[in-house]
């Protein structure tokens, strides 16, 4: 599924710290470019850095990738977004639907309708994404034939429309109203499903550590499952270096 990050410039400065291309290596490399040129960097010179990246991380060679890469840092200019709004009216509208699902599905394609009206101005509210990926991002595992059913049902209650194309399955988000105040705000593109039922008040937070939005299953829960056991394991080997005197560096 295509990688969504509002804050890209502060995503490539942050790969450029750290040197590490994450899960998505393809799409870090193409932030780092377009930051590149935001600098004013020349081709060759964002060429030679992108090259030292990809060797530094051995995840390709640069010479099979060089073109596709560069082809997309041109594209489009950097992004550097706060948030995505969300406004009660937005919710309310959202809520007369009936069944969570079929909410958390409208919540989606309304964020993403609003952060592609950013990403391109004459965007118009229009979504252009596989169903299969629209029902991951709004945490809903569900048959095809479901997904049509509630693509559908979404249609017959005036919350979106299809684009008069046969061949074009775009939908058009037609409760999004940005004339009114923000009462909520989207800082992170994951999960935006279990991001929805935190907005309602159901047991669901952001992880301290990845800000990634999890089902809460304890009281005090900080952290994702995989945050949790990632922090779990590195204290069970503090305790270890502590009791037998082993240097960290060893």
């Amino acid at each position: 599924m295509k990688t969504i990050i509002l804050n890209e410039l502060e995503f490539a400065e942050n790969i450029i710290s750290t040197g590490a291309l994450g899960e998505s290596p393809m799409f870090a490399l193409i932030c780092v470019g377009r930051y590149y040129i935001s600098q004013g960097l020349g081709e060759s010179d964002i060429c030679d850095r992108l090259h030292a990246l990809v060797d530094k991380n051995g995840k390709f060679h640069w010479s099979e990738i060089a073109a596709e890469i560069l082809t997309a840092c041109r594209r489009r200019t950097l992004l550097e977004i706060s948030n995505i709004p969300v406004a009660e009216s937005e919710f309310l509208a959202i809520k007369k639907l009936g069944g969570l699902q079929r909410q958390r599905l409208l919540f989606v394609l309304l964020v993403l309708a609003k952060y592609h009206n950013f990403v391109k101005h004459d965007n118009d509210n229009w979504v252009k994404y596989e169903f299969r990926h629209l029902f991951s991002l709004a945490n809903i595992s569900v048959s095809k034939i479901k997904q049509c059913l509630y693509i559908n049902d979404l249609m017959q209650t005036g919350a979106i429309e299809y684009r008069h194309r046969v061949d074009s399955l775009d939908l058009r988000v037609l409760v999004l109203d940005d004339t009114t105040p923000a009462v909520a705000n989207v800082y992170d593109m994951r999960n935006l499903g279990f991001q929805y039922m935190m907005h309602i008040g159901m047991p669901f937070f952001a992880c301290t550590s990845c800000g990634i939005t999890t089902k809460r299953t304890a009281g005090k829960q900080k952290y994702c499952p995989a945050c949790a056991s990632a922090i779990n394991a590195q204290k069970t080997m503090e305790r270890y270096y502590a009791k037998h005197n082993i240097p960290r560096e060893f």
